[in-house]
C-alpha cells in the first residue's frame, strides 16, 4: 500500500511525499544453522535460503523539497525512511537480508545563473549506518554483526560557464569531493572521489 502527494505551490516550492506499508507472505531469506564442531565449545556455521512462514511487514517514507529563492537561486532536500517494523518476531537465525539503510537524506544548493553565464549546483548526502545479510557476507559474520556497513556523507559540487558564441557549456565538478572514502555494501571496494571536465 502506498499513499503520495506531488505537488507545486505558488510557482516556487515543490513538494514531493510518499509512505508505504508492505506485507510479505512466504518471504525468502536464509537460516542459520550451527553444526558441532569436532573442536570442543566450537560450532560449523552453514546458511541456507528458506522460506519463512511469519508475514514480514516493512514500512517506509519520503519527503522531498525543492524552494526558488530570489536571484536564482535553488534550495532543496529529501530525506527518506525504510524500516522492518517486525524484525523481532522472526525465528531465530533467520535472516531477512533487507539490507536497507534506515535513513538517507540530500540538501541541495544551486544557481543556473550566479552571474552571467556562469553557474553552481552542490550536493551534500548522507546515508545511515546499517547491516548487510547475504550468503556472500556468511552467517558467521552476520550473526556477529560484523558485517555493518558506517554511515558515510559525501559532498557534490559542479561549476558551469555558458559560451553563446559556441552554443556550449563548459563544466568543472566531482563527486565525493572531500575523498571521504566509504563503503556502501558488504565486500564492495571504497569509492573516493572522483573529478571531471566536460564541454
Amino acid at each position: 500500500y502506498e499513499i503520495g502527494y506531488k505537488g507545486l505551490i505558488a510557482n516556487k516550492l515543490l513538494i514531493d511525499a510518499y509512505y508505504y506499508f508492505n506485507d510479505f507472505i512466504n518471504f525468502i531469506g536464509s537460516q542459520v544453522l550451527l553444526k558441532p564442531s569436532t573442536a570442543p565449545g566450537q560450532f560449523d556455521t552453514f546458511s541456507l535460503p528458506v522460506n519463512v512462514s511469519n508475514s514480514i511487514k516493512s514500512n517506509g517514507w519520503a519527503l522531498g523539497v525543492d524552494y526558488s529563492l530570489p536571484k536564482n537561486f535553488t534550495i532543496g532536500g529529501n530525506v527518506a525512511y525504510n524500516s522492518l517494523t517486525n524484525e523481532n518476531e522472526l525465528p531465530q537465525g533467520f535472516l531477512p537480508q533487507y539490507n536497507t539503510p534506515k535513513y538517507r537524506y540530500n540538501v541541495t544548493l544551486g544557481n543556473r545563473e550566479l552571474f552571467k553565464n556562469f553557474g553552481f549546483s552542490a550536493v551534500w548526502r548522507y546515508q545511515d549506518a546499517y547491516v548487510w545479510q547475504s550468503s556472500f557476507a556468511g552467517p558467521a559474520v552476520q550473526t556477529a554483526n560484523r558485517s555493518i556497513i558506517p554511515s558515510f556523507s559525501t559532498l557534490d559540487a559542479q561549476f558551469s560557464y555558458k559560451v553563446p558564441s559556441i552554443k556550449s557549456v563548459f563544466k568543472i565538478g566531482g563527486s565525493n569531493i572531500l575523498n571521504q572514502g566509504y563503503v556502501a555494501s558488504w565486500g564492495n571496494p571504497t569509492v573516493g572521489a572522483m573529478y571531471y571536465v566536460s564541454i
